[in-house]
């Protein structure tokens, strides 16, 4: 019963702030003119990557929450069925869960690994 209040309370808090670093990151943004115009306007030079490390961060953590508290009701209320098809749920949910996390690593690793000279790749 506590889910039902505190998971959604959990998506707003991280999806609120979750937007305003995002906007935070883009207010950072420094633009260049293009050399085709006619193409594209502008640029994106530098931008604050620590700003997308945090976002990075936090949807790692929240996708942590998530599992954390997937397993533990798994374990709670499934523990004794011997279903195929909970089983089959519950371990490609992990499988899921473990491969979100697995590409916020991946991400926050790039963003904290590049040279300030590579930031643009992100800006984008």
């Amino acid at each position: 019963m506590v889910y039902r209040i505190w998971l959604p309370f959990l998506f707003v808090a991280v999806q609120v702030t979750a937007c305003c670093l995002t906007g935070l990151f883009f207010k950072s943004v420094k633009y260049a003119p293009s050399p085709l115009p006619q193409h594209v306007a502008c640029l994106p030079v530098s931008g604050a990557s620590d700003l997308a490390t945090a976002i990075f961060g936090l949807l790692m953590a929240n996708e942590t929450v998530v599992l954390l508290a997937m397993m533990y009701l798994g374990l709670k209320k499934h523990r004794r069925i011997r279903s195929p098809l909970i089983t089959i749920f519950y371990r490609d949910g992990v499988v899921f869960f473990l491969a979100l996390a697995g590409t916020s690593i991946v991400n926050i690793v790039l963003l904290l690994s590049l040279p300030p000279t590579a930031n643009t790749m992100f800006v984008m």
